[in-house]
């Protein structure tokens, strides 16, 4: 199935109860202690708390957690190898990406620049998930004259694609998805979500390098005694330095909320959208 259509669903294959345990710590420590490496796409407003997607750096001594642990007691690298084929991976970033209770759609993206370029991503489903959408490999060709990518498609609406061009997963806690990072897809989730998600790389190279740690030879910089002032230096595309516990930060949150239930804007754009050429409803109570 990879070699055909660039991922591969594999049901059912860890227990993610204990993983879920640790990283929960996590989401709570990252709460509550504030840790500065956080995603936020869409700050609706929660109570003490902000709606993080995304926590960076999981394995870090900063929350006391056994997410690495319990990864390496699952073991699923010779999985991953049986399946794409590579000699040996290495692994340069893993995220714990999480909803709260309020829902996500990300617009189609790409992880990677190219395909079959020896970069995949793993999706560690660690509580039931439905609607992550995917564009195969072997549909690559029916995107040609489709310009689904825009930098501005959040306010302005996501590209609607035929359902016929893409698969839809539903994945169960315990399930993974592993795909090449190149592929066409879209991040959705209605209400709560848990899982990781690891990127890997094809390693040539047999001989262990010294940056390297675990069995699945992660980076060095993602190491648990990691230090904020070495992560810091990390280039990313996404700003660490927003304060999004600030007062006004917090005022718009609570503006995002009543937005949420009242989509005005989108309601009006939809209507007028008269081919319905694009989704409106992403980050509110009707997606």
């Amino acid at each position: 199935m990879f070699d055909l259509k660039g991922y591969e669903l594999v049901r059912n294959f860890f227990d993610p109860k204990e993983i879920l345990n640790e990283s929960n710590k996590v989401i709570n420590a990252a709460q509550k202690k504030k840790w500065k490496f956080i995603k936020v796409y869409h700050n609706i407003y929660i109570k003490d708390f902000v709606n993080i997607f995304c926590i960076s750096f999981p394995f870090n001594n900063f929350f006391d957690a056994k997410i690495l642990e319990k990864l390496e007691d699952i073991n699923y690298k010779k999985k991953i190898l049986e399946i794409t084929r590579f000699n040996d991976i290495e692994s340069s970033q893993i995220e714990l990406q999480h909803n709260n209770k309020y829902n996500y759609q990300s617009s189609w993206h790409r992880d990677w620049n190219g395909i079959s370029t020896g970069n995949v991503v793993l999706i560690l489903f660690l509580s039931d998930e439905k609607g992550f959408k995917i564009v195969p490999k072997n549909n690559e060709a029916k995107l040609k004259n489709i310009n689904v990518i825009t930098s501005k498609n959040y306010k302005t609406g996501y590209k609607n694609i035929p359902k016929e061009y893409y698969d839809t997963i539903d994945a169960k806690g315990g399930d993974f998805i592993i795909f090449d990072a190149g592929l066409l897809h879209q991040g959705y989730a209605k209400g709560k979500r848990t899982h990781l998600l690891i990127r890997h790389n094809e390693l040539k190279n047999l001989n262990k390098n010294d940056e390297m740690f675990s069995i699945y030879n992660f980076k060095n910089y993602l190491r648990p005694e990691a230090k904020i002032e070495e992560l810091e230096k990390l280039k990313d595309s996404y700003n660490f330095n927003s304060n999004y516990y600030s007062f006004n930060k917090r005022i718009k949150s609570i503006f995002n909320l009543f937005f949420y239930y009242f989509p005005i804007l989108k309601i009006i754009k939809y209507f007028f959208d008269f081919k319905k050429k694009k989704t409106h409803f992403h980050y509110s109570i009707f997606q």
